[in-house]
């Protein structure tokens, strides 16, 4: 990358957000922050500010961690669908989602896709229209 670049937006507020692209880090599983939202570009992320999420126009892909615990790593991708990847995802539990709804009446994510194999997996997921991931 050039040095010297950066990607401005305008947000809430009156003033501006920077996002410095010289600040990256790797991509990867002990730089990403359980609440933190990223610019993934390659294979390098950049903290994206409290104050500019949604806010800039951003080419590459924005993440933001809902949870990291016990080998498996949960991302909003683009603030559109859930990824739940790393090793602790298992082929059953596509299977079991699917089985699930077809007994309930709970609203559950969809499976999108799976991508499954042996050192390592992910599901991709819809969200739930009207959830949110703060508790009550």
């Amino acid at each position: 990358m050039a040095s010297n670049t950066s990607v401005t937006g305008l947000t809430a507020g009156k003033s501006e957000s920077t996002l410095n692209l010289e600040n990256g880090v790797l991509f990867a599983y002990e730089n990403l922050y359980v609440g933190e939202t990223y610019l993934k570009l390659d294979t390098k992320l950049f903290k994206i500010p409290p104050d500019a999420k949604k806010e800039l126009l951003l080419e590459g892909d924005v993440i933001t961690v809902l949870s990291k615990q016990g080998g498996c790593l949960i991302l909003e991708q683009d603030y559109s669908y859930i990824s739940k990847g790393r090793m602790a995802v298992r082929c059953f539990e596509v299977e079991a989602m699917k089985l699930i709804v077809k007994h309930i009446s709970v609203p559950l994510p969809e499976v999108i896709y799976s991508l499954i194999d042996d050192c390592s997996s992910e599901i991709g997921m819809t969200t739930i229209p009207d959830s949110s991931n703060k508790k009550q």
